[in-house]
Parts: C-alpha cells; sequence; structure tokens
C-alpha cells in the first residue's frame, strides 16, 4: 500500500520492504529523494529513482546508484540455451568440482568486488562465469536455465506463510464491516492483515474493529507500523486489551493518591497519567464485554484451550473461529472440547501444505524445490453456535440411547454387567484424561 493511497507506486514518506538477493528482507523508509538507501553488500541505490515506480517489481542496481526496473519473467543475459541440446547431455555425468571453474577464487572475487562497486555490470560478471565454466555446456537446457537465474539472484542487487495468512483470513470471513477479536503474538502479521481488510484507499469509515489482547501492558504490533496505513486510521479502528487486565484488579475502583507537592509538575503529570490509563483500561474492557464479535482470531502463545475458554463468551453465535499454532498437539485438547461441546460445529484440524514445484522445459524430472518450509502450521477452526436447552436435552438423549444399545449388546453376550461396566463412563473416562492431559504452551 502506498502512502498516500490508491496508485499503488512509491511516493515520499512510505515505507517499503525490499527482498534481496539472499531472499533475506529489509524495511526501508523512503524519506526523501536526496535519500540513499544502503543494503549492505549488495550495494546502495538512490531514493528518488525508486519514488513513483510501483511496488512489487524487480530492479537492478546501476553504476550510478539509479535503479533499472526488470522483468522478473525473463532472463536478460545473453546467453545461448537451447532446447535441442537435451537429446545429447545429461546432467548425471556432470561431477561438481571446483576444477570445472577456470578462473580461480581470487579472480572471481575481485570481479564481485568490480560489481559492487558499478564498474561491472553483474550481466557481464555472469556471462564470464558461464563462458569459464566446462560444465555448463554439458548440462541440460532446464539446468543451464537454473544455473543462470541461481547466479542472477546470487550476484544481480534485486530487490504465519502467506498460503496459512490467506486461509486465516479467508476463514474468518473478514470484511470492511468486520468486529474481529484478535489474540496476536506473531509481531501484529495476523492484526495488520485484518486491518488492510478493513482500512479502503478511499478512507471511508465502514464500521470495522479490531479488538486485541496484549502478552504485555504495551502493543508490540511493529508490522502494523511499517505497513503504510494513512494516519490516525489503525488508532481509530484497532483497541487493546492486556491479558492480565482482562478481569477488574481488587484495587482497580480505589482512589489515587495525590502527589503530596502538587507544584510538582513531574509528579502531577505521572499521576494524570495513570488515571488517564485506568480510565482506558476500564472503556476497553466494557466495550469489550458489550461487543458480539464477527469472528474470533487466535495465533497467540498461550494454551489454545484457555485462551477459548476466555474469549469465546464475547463472540457472537453463528461466527467463525480461527486459532493457528506450530504444532498439531498444542491443538488437540481445544479441538476435542470443541467436538464433544454443543456451543461448536463443524470443528475441523487442518494442516497448510504447500509445494512449490520446478517444471522442466521438456516436462520431465518436475519435482518440488529442495529448500522449502516443511509445514505452514495446523489450524483449528469451528462456527460457535447457540446450543439453548433442546440442544443439550438432544444431546442428552442421543447419550442415553448409545448406552443402553451398548448395555443391551453386553447383555446378548451374556455378561450384562461387564458390557454395561465398561461402556460409555469409561470411555468418558479416557476422553476427560486425553482432554486434561499435559499442556505444553505458557498458561495465561
Amino acid at each position: 500500500m502506498s502512502a498516500d493511497g490508491a496508485d499503488g507506486v512509491v511516493r515520499a514518506g512510505a515505507k517499503v520492504l525490499v527482498k534481496m538477493p539472499s531472499n533475506n528482507c529489509k524495511i526501508v523508509s523512503i524519506r526523501s529523494p536526496d535519500q540513499t538507501v544502503l543494503l549492505g553488500k549488495f550495494g546502495a541505490f538512490n531514493a528518488a529513482s525508486l519514488i513513483g515506480c510501483p511496488f512489487g517489481a524487480s530492479y537492478e542496481i546501476l553504476h550510478d546508484r539509479n535503479l533499472l526496473r526488470l522483468d522478473s519473467s525473463k532472463s536478460e543475459i545473453d546467453i545461448r540455451i537451447d532446447p535441442d541440446d537435451d537429446l545429447d547431455n545429461n546432467n548425471s555425468t556432470l561431477i561438481d568440482r571446483a576444477e570445472s571453474q577456470k578462473l580461480s577464487r581470487d579472480e572471481i572475487e575481485k570481479l564481485k568486488q568490480e560489481a559492487l562497486k558499478g564498474d561491472l555490470d553483474s550481466k557481464v560478471l555472469i556471462k564470464t562465469l558461464v563462458e569459464n565454466s566446462d560444465s555448463f555446456e554439458g548440462k541440460t537446457s532446464f539446468a543451464k536455465q537454473k544455473y543462470v537465474r541461481r547466479k542472477e539472484r546470487k550476484f544481480s542487487k534485486r530487490g504465519l506463510r502467506i498460503d496459512t495468512l490467506s486461509q486465516i483470513l479467508c476463514n474468518l470471513n473478514t470484511m470492511a464491516t468486520s468486529k474481529i477479536l484478535v489474540a496476536d503474538s506473531v509481531g501484529g502479521l495476523l492484526v495488520g492483515a485484518i486491518l488492510e481488510r478493513m482500512i479502503d484507499n478511499s478512507q471511508e469509515d465502514f464500521g470495522g474493529r479490531v479488538f486485541a489482547m496484549l502478552d504485555g501492558d504495551t502493543p508490540n504490533f511493529d508490522i502494523v507500523r511499517e505497513m503504510n496505513f494513512p494516519e490516525g486510521v489503525v488508532e481509530k479502528k484497532l483497541e487493546v486489551l492486556p491479558w492480565s487486565r482482562l478481569e477488574p484488579g481488587p484495587n482497580e475502583d480505589d482512589p489515587i493518591p495525590e502527589p503530596p507537592n502538587p507544584e510538582d509538575e513531574t509528579a502531577m503529570h505521572r499521576h494524570n497519567r495513570k488515571i488517564a490509563a485506568i480510565a482506558k483500561t476500564k472503556a476497553a474492557r466494557k466495550n469489550l464485554e458489550l461487543a458480539s464479535f464477527d469472528g474470533l482470531a487466535v495465533a497467540c502463545q498461550f494454551d489454545s484451550l484457555e485462551v477459548l475458554n476466555k474469549l469465546t463468551p464475547f463472540l457472537g453465535y453463528s461466527r467463525p473461529i480461527v486459532v493457528y499454532s506450530q504444532y498439531k498437539e498444542s491443538l488437540i485438547p481445544a479441538y476435542l472440547m470443541m467436538r464433544a461441546s454443543p456451543d461448536y460445529v463443524n470443528a475441523q484440524l487442518t494442516e497448510t501444505m504447500t509445494r512449490e514445484y520446478q517444471v522442466p522445459v521438456s516436462g520431465l524430472g518436475t519435482h518440488p524445490f529442495m529448500m522449502t518450509s516443511g509445514t505452514g502450521g495446523f489450524l483449528l477452526t469451528a462456527t460457535r453456535v447457540y446450543a439453548g436447552d433442546c440442544a443439550v436435552a438432544s444431546a442428552t438423549h442421543a447419550m442415553k440411547r448409545r448406552q443402553r444399545a451398548e448395555a443391551g449388546a453386553g447383555a446378548e453376550d451374556g455378561d450384562e454387567t461387564a458390557g454395561a461396566g465398561a461402556g460409555p463412563k469409561d470411555r468418558k473416562s479416557k476422553l476427560t484424561n486425553h482432554t486434561e492431559g499435559p499442556k505444553k504452551q505458557r498458561k495465561i
């Protein structure tokens, strides 16, 4: 998002996330056109050459520190790669050894230093490495393309996983008018993503609000501060409350004694700040109790079952719940509780699995990339419903019918007493023990 709204280009005052050839990212604040942005070993560029350019594009740093926009869909290095060569070439005969490169380590290091200074174009550097490689011509066309792209990422100075975050937002059904209750311990990534769906480019207020629970006394949502939201909008749409203030303290209503010296400006200022903080906490707690939220999103370090028990009463009926964790075991107690309770329906525990594949030109040898994350974590999703007396009664009658049926089956086998004793009561105790097992996450 740009600093001024809808055009999708970088403006002065915007914050930009720069992805470098090493795949590391750096947040850069474009304060003025006269600024020089430093990227460490990948060089530096003039901020003026980035202002007015679109987000999401690839750029090359030229020798004069200006940026050249590149077409990321193709390689711009003049190297001949013919697919017909695959008839004679075979990667199985290649041997990875230093002798395959004619240039010495010192010569390659010298070329790299010249490229960083801007005295040598990175395209020339990569072409020199290719021309001095004995094994390059023996590779298949797809292997040649991988080799060139890998060198481009290494030497060219370009600028919760996204699929899991997308599923969380989709299950929450977040809209500009939604009121979402969030427990975020991922640096504000979840809060920022929900706010992004609520804030329109026209800055029109559609009534959407986010209420976030804090691990400490102050917000630690660093990502939200870097998202170029219009000034004052986040303060209007985001309200926070620490977990420690969820319930009133024993001495919260007691009057705060005034400083002994009213003329001490520092002491009076501290006294007024304390009164204002208590009033703000009471107002936030009241808003939490009065609101009927449209969704609950949890991605925090605390025990999932305890978080749901504390926050679900503030959620409206027929509203979604999404809980994220890296580990399945931490979600199982909450999942079993939802399956056994009439207050939830459609409880599901799923794993996010996304793999990026490489497809050769010939279509043969297609396989996933080796360097990829194994899992995107686990999601527990459900819908809170109004059970009422009828639903509870129906569930009780169904359980009694199953008990009678199992008791009758035990009697037919000649062991009616054993059949009744080993029925649902034992299974219920096993379920209770499993649900109340050791909790590996922190308690609130």
